[in-house]
């Protein structure tokens, strides 16, 4: 009975232990999702409405730049034409110059020369006079075309300088335009997260609710586990030595104290023997010096067995309804009985009526 009543207890005490854990793991998942719903509850439609503002802002900021943007690719449209025209014009610069250093080299032929270099004949004056008076006339003229040449130089270079500006500005817009791009995109990827965290909170309800059901299980188990506990404690405390089964002994004391001091006196040992309800033992000599079982010699340790062992027997007559006949003993002659211990055995094998005994002795 002790040993069923440990091995439930043990099972009840493991059962309880495995339910604790379960019911804490329980308990703390719910507390997460219970803080995680009302985390996405606090701060969803607030953030969805800070980043929806956000994101109006970018947009209107990424419209703006762009129409700055083609704006000044009309423009620099317009300027490449002038880019055109200022390398063609500087090409007939550069040919109205080659033009003018040769007629002055022609100037200076006439104006050092007085013979034909080529024909080796005498050039005259008035030829020559002439033909100087021409060639600084085309100089004037393309003096004349220089100046007018330089001055629309300048004019396109100033417009090709504007598109140059232009074209860096563009590309100063074009790199915003980009980085205003990927934060529009980020701030779509946290609006579309936090829309779906905002749909999960069904789901998280649910779950909730599947949590405290468990939970719920788990209590109602953990509470007869607990009330079964509470009754095998009671059965553990009635099972102690100090329990329902001193109870039972109590009441056999005495007539076992008796019987004792009874087998003891046949057996020609007068001491004072007794048991308590926890089986410990207290013995005193007829002076009342006390002993202990191991202070006494072979001899007198038999006679006490003995006297416990007839005792027991009677016991479980008085106890039990059925009883036995049958007594078998083993070298009780062969042990350290002396002749009188011997004798006083003999004589209470002899008022044993009605039973079969066997004495083992070689």
């Amino acid at each position: 009975m002790n040993m069923l009543l440990k091995q439930n207890y043990k099972m009840v005490q493991t059962e309880l232990t495995e339910l604790s854990v379960e019911d804490r793991l329980h308990k703390n998942n719910k507390q997460l999702q219970e803080k995680h719903f009302n985390n996405i509850k606090e701060i969803s439609t607030q953030r969805i409405k800070a980043l929806n503002k956000e994101k109006e802002n970018y947009q209107n900021d990424l419209a703006n730049k762009r129409l700055e943007v083609s704006e000044l690719e009309e423009k620099i449209k317009d300027l490449i034409h002038a880019g055109d025209k200022h390398d063609k014009m500087a090409t007939l610069k550069i040919l109205m110059e080659s033009k003018k250093i040769s007629t002055e080299k022609k100037i200076k032929f006439f104006n050092e020369k007085d013979d034909c270099d080529v024909c080796e004949q005498p050039i005259k004056k008035s030829f020559k006079k002439l033909r100087v008076g021409e060639l600084e006339s085309k100089i004037d003229e393309y003096d004349t075309a220089l100046v007018q040449m330089r001055t629309e130089l300048d004019k396109m270079e100033s417009s090709i300088q504007k598109m140059s500006e232009h074209s860096r500005t563009i590309d100063i817009l074009k790199s915003e335009i980009k980085s205003i791009t990927g934060l529009l995109e980020r701030c779509q990827n946290d609006l579309n997260t936090l829309n779906e965290e905002k749909g999960k909170t069904d789901k998280i309800k649910e779950e909730i609710v599947e949590l405290e059901s468990k939970i719920k299980e788990i209590d109602d188990q953990i509470k007869e586990l607990k009330q079964e506990n509470f009754y095998l404690d009671i059965c553990k405390n009635l099972l102690h030595d100090t329990g329902i089964k001193s109870k039972i002994i109590k009441q056999y004391l005495p007539i076992m104290n008796q019987t004792i001091q009874k087998y003891l006196g046949v057996l020609d040992f007068y001491i004072n023997f007794t048991l308590n309800e926890q089986f410990e033992e207290t013995i005193k000599s007829r002076y009342r010096d006390e002993f202990s079982y191991a202070s006494f010699s072979e001899g007198e340790k038999m006679r006490i067995d003995l006297a416990l062992m007839f005792t027991w027997r009677e016991i479980a007559r008085l106890k039990n309804s059925t009883n036995t006949n049958l007594l078998i003993m083993d070298e009780v002659f062969d042990s350290s009985l002396d002749a009188t211990g011997t004798d006083d055995f003999l004589k209470i094998l002899n008022s044993l009526e009605s039973q079969n005994i066997f004495v083992i002795s070689h």
